[in-house]
């Protein structure tokens, strides 16, 4: 039986730890698909923002910048002559004798501190530091001497770290570059590498084809629809488009650039700007704040890596998001409802299973005890029949023992005939057939039929009856008197075999239940038995030897009680007492 147990828990727990381990990968797994679900949606929504801010800030530069594309080589020189005029007397003027201040003279705008040009000699002027005459004219359209101051001291720092051989080339290299096909960006300067490990993502694909849109949508401004690299102005001029880089600067801080080429006649010239990267950076960060609070603005230098979902594509820039606000990770998502109520499920089929295993052992065990029990109980009695009445056959008992032979049988036969009642009423109170009969009389009424089965079963034992009496005789009340004769019987008799001293019965009415106390003069029972005295089949290490028995009266009795909705509890006393309740 214990090895039959043992081998039954083992591969019950053996089961449960696989089912267990098992749900606990599967739990693992779909809490790491979730977790890189919302990750993943997370980085969806910033990559889109981005792309959101990169939107903005190139609107927001792009018609300045076109601006600065659209201005003729005449621009550049503090005064340039007004051709194809005509004089006060509507006469034409063909001689070009006629100057005019260049639009730029006191600066282009908010995004540029400085204009420049390089003649083919390396020569460097810019429109904002006039010389000689021109300087003096200049102060007479609002050019001050200070301005003039600052704007000098910008072109000398410029001109010494900028060499025309150096600026030639790098323009040389964005306007050479062959168009790409529609799909891909236009070849502006320092055009982004773009960066991915591995085969490109959803985000990556769609931050290309975003750049590229802004990429052809700034080129068109620029090139005025044209499918090349430059423009003819009117009066001939070749000017190339913009083309916009990071140079060093004489303090060895990087400037940011617009330079072109131009054609005029037979001079070459490279003009540009210089752009105002603080106020650029400043504005931009201005117009997304909504979207990212502490995003900056940075250079992109040429060669290294960029997001194409940050990559501006009017300026080598870059916009860096700042900190991003981590992930939300909510307690209850429907996912996690869901393997809660797995693990619920598991763990209440878990408990049933454990429950169904516990009870069907204590049933086979509860069996093996009551096969062993009842064979026990019956094999004296059997053998006591069958050899008296061999001996009662045969005549080999004196005349004068007979009766007592006789009575002996009849104390057996009674034995077992109690014994098969008690498995009788057991079985029917276990399948639920036992059906009390109530009846409502008075507490006298009641006791007139018990208290005498109880009298004369002690006096069959030669044990003393004391009845002690019950409070409120008349109280009418309402009892199964057949239950409580049965359940006091077993009592009784318990206390005739173990008690061997007196037995006592006392009645009273306490909190609306009728009590009844069977007490008995033998010793107490052991604290350790008590927990288990109202199991079947199990007696306790006090009675063991002191009478015959299965250990199935206590039991008995208490179920006989809880029929009737009460209770049956052992009192230790002094005296000690079985104490059985009905609601009356």
């Amino acid at each position: 039986m214990k090895r039959s147990s043992s081998l039954t828990w083992a591969a019950f727990a053996a089961f449960s730890l696989a089912t267990a381990l098992g749900l606990s990968w599967v739990t693992s797994v779909l809490l790491d698909f979730e977790r890189e679900k919302r990750e993943r949606e997370a980085s969806e929504r910033m990559h889109a923002d981005l792309r959101l801010a990169a939107w903005r800030v190139d609107t927001m530069l792009a018609p300045i910048l076109a601006e600065e594309a659209a201005r003729p080589a005449s621009h550049f020189r503090p005064f340039s002559p007004l051709n194809n005029s005509l004089d006060s007397g509507g006469e034409s003027n063909v001689s070009g004798g006629v100057l005019v201040p260049s639009p730029i003279l006191n600066g282009s705008g908010k995004w540029t501190t400085l204009n420049f040009q390089f003649d083919s000699r390396g020569t460097v002027t810019s429109p904002q530091v006039p010389q000689g005459a021109h300087a003096k004219w200049a102060r007479n359209f609002g050019l001050s001497d200070e301005s003039a101051a600052e704007n000098g001291a910008r072109l000398k720092d410029f001109s010494s770290s900028v060499r025309l051989a150096d600026l030639s080339r790098m323009l040389d290299e964005a306007l050479s570059a062959p168009d790409p096909p529609e799909s891909s960006a236009k070849p502006l300067a320092n055009a982004p590498v773009f960066a991915g490990a591995g085969p490109p993502g959803r985000d990556f694909g769609q931050g290309v084809d975003d750049y590229n849109a802004r990429s052809r949508a700034y080129d068109r401004m620029t090139t005025q629809q044209s499918s090349t690299n430059t423009r003819i102005w009117n009066d001939g001029e070749t000017v190339s488009r913009p083309v916009p880089m990071w140079i060093s600067g004489g303090s060895g801080a990087p400037v940011l650039i617009l330079a072109r080429r131009v054609q005029a006649g037979r001079d070459r010239f490279v003009q540009g700007a210089v752009l105002d990267w603080d106020a650029i950076r400043s504005g931009a960060e201005a117009e997304i704040r909504d979207l990212f609070p502490g995003a900056t603005l940075a250079p992109r230098l040429p060669g290294s890596p960029a997001d194409p979902n940050s990559a501006l594509a009017v300026l080598p820039l870059e916009i860096d998001p700042g900190r991003i606000r981590p992930v939300d990770d909510p307690l209850l998502t429907p996912l996690r409802i869901g393997i809660g109520a797995l693990w619920a499920a598991f763990a209440a089929g878990f408990a049933f299973l454990l429950a169904g295993i516990a009870s069907l052992l204590a049933l086979n065990r509860r069996r093996l005890d009551f096969v062993s029990a009842v064979t026990h109980e019956l094999r004296t009695p059997l053998t006591t029949f069958r050899m008296y009445a061999e001996m009662l056959e045969d005549g080999m008992v004196p005349p004068g023992k007979t009766a007592e032979y006789y009575s002996v049988l009849r104390e057996e036969s009674l034995r077992l005939t109690h014994l098969v009642q008690n498995v009788l009423d057991y079985s029917r109170l276990e399948s639920n057939r036992s059906k009390s009969r109530i009846e409502s009389a008075g507490m006298e009424f009641h006791l007139g039929r018990i208290v005498p089965a109880l009298r004369d079963r002690c006096d069959r034992a030669g044990v003393p009856f004391r009845w002690a009496g019950a409070a409120r005789p008349d109280l009418e009340v309402r009892l199964d008197s057949s239950a409580v004769g049965q359940i006091l019987l077993n009592l009784a008799d318990n206390a005739c075999k173990y008690g061997r001293s007196w037995v006592s019965l006392s009645v009273d009415v306490c909190g609306g239940s009728a009590e009844f106390a069977v007490s008995d003069g033998g010793e107490p029972i052991d604290y350790a038995d008590r927990a288990r005295i109202f199991e079947p089949f199990v007696r306790g290490r006090s009675s063991e030897g002191k009478g015959p028995g299965v250990g199935l009266g206590l039991a008995l009795c208490r179920r006989w009680a809880r029929a009737m909705n009460g209770e049956l509890e052992y009192r230790p006393g002094p005296p000690h007492a079985f104490v059985l309740r009905i609601p009356a």
